[in-house]
């Protein structure tokens, strides 16, 4: 049985007749040696070393030309000569360099924007990666190196007559980590994934490694996986999973058809006394051909092998002698017919004597397909060798999809396939059939036609047993012997079968009281089934609309009661927006906006608080010109009578109120609201909204625009500190928009960008 991580499930491992080259040690180092790199960037273009590995080529579809950066300099070895490349990150292409005596290091190309810059190390990388921090790793005979680091975006002259920054680049390439490895290990290859880096190493014995460093949990000590194979060396290895690897065994030079052309698959199994291993699969991925002993670099990810050209193919006639292809599985797996494991912890119920009462299991039987569950109680750990596993009755399917009250379950129902299923735990003979004891250990036999797998998603175990008998009957119907192994030659008692006879109804029952114990979960609607959430809302007098989002639609009901309560207030329309657009108004992408909030004045008014501070607008910019000179004092230019004629309407004349009337009609009743950002695509939603929770008294406004701003700053000194995803550049097109503003002239993160079509952002 393996641990499928894809299908989060326990299988039956594959029995595939896997064809794996046998080749000699030395024939393996011989062929890693020979080996050359290949890389490929998101449009199919390929990199590749020149034939002295001084610089770096490419071949777009016209042939291997010179790799050049924006300033038409050659991509090349600083010192000596390539040893390896790598593309990743967010369009970068490292190489290793080194002269074989004192100078080594790394070089970074960025496809996109065509700089090239350099970093030096102590010893010579053998190997290289890039992670998707942008992150280079190098590995050496005896070093794991790290660097990061990139030059400022554009060239810079420091002049002495004016101040300049202390550090002119703050963040150059540079060195930032080292890890020894072992001295016995000699590494082969480097390969990283989205958690995890992984370094392929051999002994002087010929068995091979792969030392693990995670990411979010680095240790002193890398995780080390000895491989257990019977096959050649790999010289080279992908990450399938976290946990399993395709490796690349060399072609065997005498197997001239090429037969044995698969890739060798491990598992990386954790074992909890630190003793990993790295187990072979038979699993089958075969090669089409077999050009070097290297797997492709690429930057979408993918795991390609380097297969051979035909002379009269299309490739062949553009220049290439490589053809990447995809590493993928044989579409149609063989698996092993039966197997048969035990749990390796053993339950614990802290009481003497349990009666251990339902295991419930989660997943898929096929057709064809079996599980056999065994089970064996004991009180004591001494008993635990001596005491014999006992097998259960057939699995019975249940029309639930958890055995937990309104349970989602983990896999979909399909009748007596698939779902859930239970079994009762008892002996297979003796007066009493009850399974007791302090301890239980599980066995389970998986068998199958060899063309499916059962999967095992999850197991529960229920004790003690809830009896009908014990808890309903009178006491002459319970119970009243105990289990005795010496007596498993007869035949069950009465209470016994009573006993199991009255658990098939309590398996039927159960699930309906822990459903109706657990009916507030019917009116709460964040736990509530879907299909609740209609009538739900007409209970609570709201209408939720069909086309939201599940999350939505439950937040929305959850806070009916506060959107009710505050219905036609400023606070109760921002909770109703910030609800229906998923937190546009958290994020600031929806500004609510009174109107009379933007009103100027040059007046001082006394006993007013002009205070803008929390404005969402304005954010403390405004200026109203208020002083600290009395209790009653306006100080007002004679243009400026709005606020006098408000506040002090007895003093007014019919200018005044004119005035009064102007300034409603300007300001009063009024909203603007401020749609920036992602929200945007939201803005049917938002009218929804304001539809429904603004009173009808108020007009509203919605002001849509792709830039957020402060008033009075944004558009005045160009400042922007809205924190958001910068949002993408329109294609260029010609007097239609802005360059530099919303349309932007970038590279595509190419070896040669010009021959990329329509590919203009």
């Amino acid at each position: 049985m393996v641990w499928d991580a894809e299908r989060k499930a326990l299988v039956l491992a594959q029995n595939q007749d896997i064809k794996i080259s046998r080749i000699s040690a030395i024939d393996a180092v011989l062929a890693w040696e020979n080996s050359t790199p290949l890389a490929i960037d998101e449009f199919y273009q390929q990199a590749r070393l020149s034939s002295d590995g001084s610089y770096i080529e490419y071949n777009s579809g016209r042939g291997f030309q010179p790799l050049m950066d924006g300033n038409l300099r050659l991509v090349d070895a600083p010192y000596g000569n390539f040893t390896d490349i790598a593309v990743g990150g967010d369009g970068r292409l490292v190489a290793g360099y080194s002269n074989d005596s004192d100078q080594h290091g790394l070089l970074v190309f960025q496809l996109a924007k065509r700089w090239q810059a350099a970093v030096a190390l102590v010893e010579k990388p053998i190997r290289v990666a890039i992670d998707q921090e942008n992150r280079v790793w190098a590995v050496s005979e005896a070093n794991l190196f790290c660097c990061e680091g990139e030059p400022i975006p554009h060239a810079y002259q420091p002049q002495a007559t004016r101040f300049e920054p202390v550090e002119i680049n703050p963040n150059p390439l540079r060195l930032i980590y080292q890890k020894p490895l072992d001295g016995t290990d000699i590494p082969l290859a480097l390969n990283i994934d989205d958690q995890q880096l992984g370094i392929l190493v051999r002994h002087g014995d010929d068995t091979q490694s792969i030392l693990l460093e995670n990411f979010n949990q680095p240790s002193e000590d890398f995780e080390r996986y000895l491989i257990q194979s019977e096959y050649g060396l790999m010289t080279d290895f992908a990450f399938l999973t976290h946990s399993k690897i395709a490796g690349l065994v060399p072609r065997d030079p005498t197997d001239t058809e090429y037969r044995q052309r698969d890739c060798l698959i491990v598992a990386l199994i954790s074992e909890a006394n630190g003793e990993n291993s790295g187990v072979v699969l038979r699993e089958r991925y075969p090669m089409l051909s077999q050009f070097s002993a290297r797997f492709v670099r690429s930057a979408d990810g993918i795991n390609r092998y380097q297969a051979e050209v035909s002379i009269d193919s299309e490739q062949a006639l553009a220049g290439y002698q490589v053809y990447p292809r995809q590493v993928l599985a044989l579409p149609r797996p063989k698996y092993i017919t039966a197997a048969m494991a035990s749990l390796s912890e053993q339950l614990d119920s802290s009481q003497p004597d349990t009666v251990w009462h339902r295991v419930y299991l989660e997943g898929c039987i096929p057709s064809g397909c079996k599980v056999t569950l065994y089970v064996k109680a004991y009180n004591s750990p001494e008993e635990k060798t001596t005491s014999r596993y006992i097998e259960q009755p057939d699995w019975i399917w249940c029309n639930h999809r958890s055995e937990q009250a309104f349970g989602q379950g983990l896999v979909s129902a399909k009748p007596n396939s698939s779902g859930l299923f239970e079994v009762l735990l008892q002996r297979d003979s003796g007066p009493v059939r009850r399974i007791t004891g302090r301890y239980l250990q599980i066995r389970l036999k998986l068998e199958s036609n060899g063309k499916s797998t059962p999967e095992i998603h999850a197991l529960k175990v229920y004790y003690p047993r809830h009896s009908y008998q014990e808890a309903y009957l009178p006491q002459h119907f319970h119970q009243e012997n105990s289990v005795d192994k010496s007596l498993d030659h007869l035949n069950a008692n009465g209470a016994d079968v009573r006993e199991r006879l009255l658990a098939a109804f309590e398996g039927v029952l159960t699930p309906i009281e822990n459903q109706i114990v657990a009916a507030e979960t019917i009116i709460n609607p964040q736990n509530t089934p879907l299909n609740n959430l209609y009538w739900l809302a007409e209970l609570f007098g709201q209408r939720i609309q069909s086309h939201w989002p599940e999350d939505r639609q439950r937040s929305w009901i959850e806070n009916a009661g506060s959107i009710q309560k505050f219905r036609g207030t400023l606070c109760g329309l921002n909770q109703a927006l910030d609800i229906a657009t998923s937190g546009g108004v958290s994020k600031g992408q929806i500004v609510v906006v009174e109107n009379y909030l933007l009103r100027r004045t040059m007046s001082t008014i006394l006993g007013l608080d002009m205070d803008d501070k929390q404005h969402p607008l304005t954010l403390g910019t405004g200026e109203s010109g208020n002083s600290i000179v009395g209790d009653s004092l306006f100080l007002s230019d004679e243009h400026s009578r709005e606020f006098m004629a408000l506040f002090a309407e007895e003093l007014g004349d019919d200018s005044d109120q004119k005035t009064v009337d102007k300034f409603f009609d300007k300001y009063a009743h009024r909203l603007s609201i401020l749609v920036h950002g992602d929200a945007q695509a939201q803005v049917q939603v938002v009218k929804e909204v304001l539809t429904t929770q603004v009173p009808a008294h108020l007009e509203w406004k919605i002001i849509e625009t792709d830039t957020p701003f402060v008033l009075g700053l944004a558009p005045l000194l160009g400042i922007d500190t809205y924190l958001e995803n910068e949002v993408k550049g329109r294609p260029v097109i010609l007097n239609d928009i802005y360059l530099g503003k919303e349309g932007l002239l970038t590279n595509p993160a190419a070896f040669s960008p010009q021959d990329i079509n329509a590919r203009v952002n």
